[in-house]
Parts: structure tokens; sequence; C-alpha cells
């Protein structure tokens, strides 16, 4: 049977907290991005300079990283899905600790779904010998050079190969890993608990989408 996967983006409401300053180790962002281990609990501290009327579960802020809360990580480990990993975030206002609820969620072993031929989008190349950026569009796709690594300048349309994704809950992408997917069963869940702070994106119409 066919498995629908969804994006999952941060929903930002007035009100909820948002984190307006982030200090976390400069590496550690491209380590999640390539989905690579973490060998020591990384030390993240965030920062609101508002004081947030609700807390929630996805966070929203400045940074990149990820942060879900206690109810959502719960949810996402229910999956049985051992790729997402998680390590507690302290988050601040005026210098006293918020919340305790928050952790960032870290998925490991990017997978190579993106369909470079079905899918609708615009991606870049670094070509060393002009020194300039090379446009792409998935009818070019097959003429780029191998030793150019094609990235997502904009989509509006995502195919993903599902055989690639096999059971996987939670993933990213390897050419469009800035955004982490879920499959139905996931989106199931969220939408059944309540979750908030989250919109769940169709990766099939996704116009003007911008990485």
């Amino acid at each position: 049977m066919s498995v629908n996967y969804f994006i999952l983006e941060r929903d930002t409401k007035p009100g909820n907290a948002f984190v307006t300053k982030a200090e976390y180790s400069p590496d550690l962002a491209e380590l999640m991005l390539k989905g690579e281990s973490i060998v020591d609990p990384p030390l993240i501290n965030l920062f609101c300079d508002k004081k947030p009327i609700a807390f929630p579960d996805l966070l929203s802020g400045v940074m990149p990283l990820p942060i879900v809360s206690s109810e959502l990580k719960t949810l996402i480990e229910s999956s049985g899905d051992m790729n997402a990993i998680f390590f507690k975030v302290n988050l601040y206002f005026d210098r006293q600790s918020l919340n305790s609820n928050y952790w960032l969620m870290h998925i490991l072993k990017n997978v190579d779904a993106f369909n470079w031929e079905k899918s609708d989008y615009i991606a870049e190349t670094w070509n060393s010998g002009s020194k300039k950026i090379v446009k792409w569009t998935p009818d070019k796709i097959k003429e780029i050079p191998s030793e150019e690594v094609p990235t997502i300048d904009e989509v509006k349309k995502i195919i993903l190969l599902e055989t690639a994704i096999r059971d996987r809950s939670v993933f990213r992408v390897n050419g469009i890993r800035t955004y982490i997917f879920c499959n139905d069963s996931i989106r199931d869940l969220i939408i059944s608990h309540g979750m908030t702070g989250i919109y769940l994106a169709d990766p099939l119409n996704y116009d003007s989408w911008r990485m």
C-alpha cells in the first residue's frame, strides 16, 4: 500500500514561545543536516525576548534546529523509528528558565529518496572552472558533471522514492535536507493528539518553497 508523506513545518502563532536567540556549537547544525551521529550531548541554550502565553509542540524561532516538546518526542518515539534521537535543551526568558519540556530532535541517516526526474524544481551547482553558480531543471539534471553536487534552490513539487524510505517514520532527504518529512502514520498521530505549532505541508503542492 502506498504511503503519503508530509513536511513538518513550524506554524507560528501570536503568543506562542518564539526563540529570538540561540546558543550552540557552530558545527551542530551541519552535523544534523548530514544526518551524522553526535557523540556528546550538545549544550543548547534558547532565549525568548517576550514571555510566552503558550508553548507549542514544535518550537518556532531563529534557530534552524527542530525543537520539540516532550509530548511530541513521545509520539515520534512510539513509531519505533530508532533513527530519531533527542537531546535536552534549555529555554530561557529574562535569564530565568522558562520550560524544561523541550528537546532537540536529531534524525540520523538521510535517505536518497528525492526523485530528480519527476519532481518540479530548480537546482544549483557550483562550477569551479567558471566560478559561477549554474541553474538546472529536471530535464537537464542528467547533464550535471559527476564532480558537481546539486542542491535545490526552488521547488514546487517533491516526488519521493518510497523504496528508498522503507519503514522510516521521520527522515531527511539528501538534496533537500533542510526539511524534515514524516509518514502519514505520524501525521495522523499529530492531528489526533492535537499537537500545536505544526504545519503539515503537502510536498506534492509546495509552490514557491525557497531552501
